[in-house]
């Protein structure tokens, strides 16, 4: 998988679950915090990048605020080596 795949498949992911009526195109850049995902969304966007990207995101990094936008989450995906 190439790296314009993995980020428009995340940014689609969050797509999904977006319930702002501010933010209405993502991009990388955009801030997690204007997406207004609750607590079960976010899980379930977790779950689902897991599934599509068959990885398991590391407990400590789940922490709220770990991740401030759809970029920081493409970085921690690459970094542990998905898409390599």
């Amino acid at each position: 998988m190439n790296n314009l795949d993995m980020q428009s498949q995340l940014i689609n992911i969050y797509k999904k679950f977006n319930k702002s009526d501010k933010v209405t195109e993502l991009t990388l850049s955009t801030q997690l915090s204007y997406l207004d995902i609750n607590s079960v969304d976010f899980i379930k966007i977790i779950i689902e990048i897991e599934n599509t990207f068959d990885f398991e995101f590391d407990d400590d990094v789940l922490a709220p605020g770990a991740f401030q936008t759809i970029q920081d989450v493409y970085d921690y995906i690459v970094n542990i080596g998905i898409g390599k």
